[in-house]
């Protein structure tokens, strides 16, 4: 008998967009799921948009609260949730027919596995595809995170457990992370059964700002293990946030975290050179996660 899988869908005032987020759910070849929509404290027509939904298909569930942000939406979702097999996706988000099925085949094939993720296509508002992103390996993982489809065992939630509000806006890499250090994690780099949008407001458009990459550095200092891992990111972090700083045309902070950068190790000429990269004028990049 197939094993039940929740999908959580948090989401705020996105009316427009939520359909299509919770058909993509509903669309899956694998059919034993449970939608668990999370309104977060919506002001639009969000509780009208589900009901509809909810009369059509018994597999909707519907949870509302006040508004605590996305850490908390997880957790009244995975709270109620019932499923074997756990993931959670973005209104703005889509899984393509196929995403559910491949990651539980995956996870059935695997059985020391406690978590798997899949690369994914990075999209614009109109859907049109930007990039396919071949996710990098877990071995990474404490550098990089390219995990935006992904399916985990109830026994990772049961082991781990809640998503942490004190890391709003890099919770679920902190949760990867904290997962990793207990259970296997595996990818399936060329398969991409996933759409991640960038457009205004939407999450993939913060992940190359200078707040997102400094508190992504200050989460991986958090999770290194080693004294000389801390420092190494540490050292390294400057020059990140100064890049996002360049991408937005912010020259004076630029400048401030490339300075930063070299005086670290002030003797390495890899070093200059990439100040030099970081500050030289270039176009500006698609802004999302990068490819490996």
């Amino acid at each position: 008998m197939p094993k039940l899988v929740s999908i959580v869908l948090p989401t705020y005032n996105r009316a427009a967009l939520l359909p299509g987020a919770i058909e993509s759910c509903l669309r899956q070849t694998y059919e034993e799921l449970e939608v668990i929509v999370v309104d977060d404290g919506s002001t639009d027509g969000t509780p009208e948009v589900v009901s509809a939904f909810e009369c059509q298909d018994s597999r909707v569930r519907y949870l509302r609260q006040t508004n605590q942000k996305l850490p908390a939406a997880l957790n009244t979702g995975f709270r109620a949730s019932r499923g074997e097999f756990l993931t959670w996706s973005s209104d703005d988000n889509r899984f393509h027919p196929d995403a559910i099925q491949i990651m539980v085949e995956a996870l059935e094939h695997s059985p020391d596995v406690g978590l798997v993720y899949c690369g994914y296509e990075l999209v614009d508002a109109e859907g049109n595809v930007l990039q396919r992103i071949r996710a990098p390996g877990p071995e990474t993982l404490a550098v990089v995170d390219n995990v935006f489809c992904f399916l985990y065992r109830r026994v990772v939630y049961e082991v781990i457990g809640e998503y942490d509000p004190h890391w709003l806006y890099v919770e679920d890499y902190d949760y990867w992370l904290r997962t990793q250090k207990q259970f296997k994690i595996a990818h399936l780099p060329d398969v991409h059964p996933y759409s991640y949008m960038t457009h205004p407001g939407s999450l993939g458009s913060q992940l190359g700002s200078p707040f997102q990459k400094a508190l992504t550095a200050r989460l991986q200092i958090h999770h290194a293990s080693t004294r000389i891992g801390k420092l190494r990111i540490l050292s390294g972090a400057p020059a990140q946030v100064a890049e996002a700083y360049a991408r937005q045309g912010d020259g004076g902070r630029a400048v401030f975290g490339c300075l930063l950068y070299i005086l670290f190790k002030p003797w390495r000429g890899y070093r200059w050179r990439r100040a030099l990269e970081i500050l030289r004028p270039t176009a500006s990049p698609v802004p999302g996660p990068s490819a490996s």
